[in-house]
This record gives structure tokens, C-alpha cells and sequence, in this order.
């Protein structure tokens, strides 16, 4: 009861390898025609391999987002972040600074590309990195930050993402 959201969690398909944008909308797509969805509230967050497919599917669909956190993401879309910047889709990235598996440089060089963009995002991307933590953050992230909270202040709109109140709990 205290986040009223319906979870969608894809598990990728191993004929894969990595997760295709179209991928992601297809599942999205289908749950849409199945479930009662909010579709000015969709939030995209997943964690390592999965943290690849929020920036990879964010960066194809970025107007498809009410916002994004992806978390100890492997790989990066820097060619899309301009793509990201213009629908002002909010971005809350996160990794531990001593992560041995994917570095947290995939993170923080996709903020800054987004951020470098003109006309600058609004709001802009930010990252948070955990000092001395490695890839598994991802219950910190879910448990002791306001990530939940923050994806559900933004509303995706009709020109631009624009914080909404969260819902009462």
C-alpha cells in the first residue's frame, strides 16, 4: 500500500544477451493492453545488465518516461543522450564507487553527456555514488534512498516531465 504502482520485472531472454529496447516496449506494451496503467506514470528502473536496458530503452523511447534510475548500469547509450535531454526526462543514476564488475565511470559519463546537451535538461540528470560500496547496491538504492519516492513526484506530460506531488501514502 505504500507505493501504488503495479511492478513489472522481465526477466531477458537468454537468446538475447542484452536487452533490446523493443524488447522492453513489448512487454510494456502488453501490459498496458492487460492491466490498468497510468501511461503518464511509467518509470523505467532495473539494476546491472538491467540498469544497460534503462539507458538503451530510455534512449530510444525517452518520451515513453515519467522518469528513470538506473542502478550499477553495465553499458550506456551516450549517443542517445541528447535524445534523453530533450524530452527533459528525469534521471536518477546510482553506483558504488568501488565497483569491480561495471565501473562507475558508465554512470557518470552518461549523466554528464546528458547534461552537456543543449538545451539543457530540466531537471537535471544527477548520480549518486555510494563511497567504498561495490556492484550490489541495488537494496540500499531501493531501501535507503528516496528513489521510489522521487520517480513518483514526475509526471510524464504532453511537452515536458514536470513534478507532481507524490501520491498519499
Amino acid at each position: 500500500t505504500q507505493y501504488p504502482f503495479i511492478l513489472i520485472s522481465p526477466q531477458l531472454k537468454s537468446s538475447y544477451g542484452t536487452w533490446p529496447a523493443n524488447y522492453v516496449m513489448e512487454v510494456i506494451n502488453y501490459v498496458k493492453t492487460k492491466l490498468r496503467i497510468d501511461e503518464s506514470r511509467i518509470y523505467l528502473t532495473g539494476l546491472s545488465l538491467g540498469g544497460f536496458g534503462v539507458w538503451t530503452t530510455a534512449g530510444a523511447y525517452p518520451g515513453e518516461f515519467a522518469a528513470i534510475v538506473p542502478i550499477c548500469s553495465g553499458g550506456s547509450s551516450l549517443s542517445k543522450a541528447c535524445g534523453v535531454a530533450a524530452e527533459d526526462l528525469p534521471v536518477w543514476a546510482f553506483h558504488g564507487d568501488k565497483d569491480g564488475t561495471v565501473s562507475y565511470t558508465v554512470s557518470t559519463k552518461m549523466v554528464n553527456a546528458i547534461n552537456a546537451c543543449t538545451p539543457k535538461p530540466s531537471p537535471l540528470a544527477k548520480v549518486t555514488l555510494y563511497p567504498g560500496l561495490g556492484h550490489v547496491i541495488w537494496d540500499k538504492v531501493y531501501k535507503e534512498s528516496n528513489a521510489n519516492d522521487w520517480m513518483l513526484t514526475f509526471k510524464n506530460g504532453s511537452a515536458s516531465t514536470t513534478p507532481t506531488p507524490p501520491p498519499p501514502t
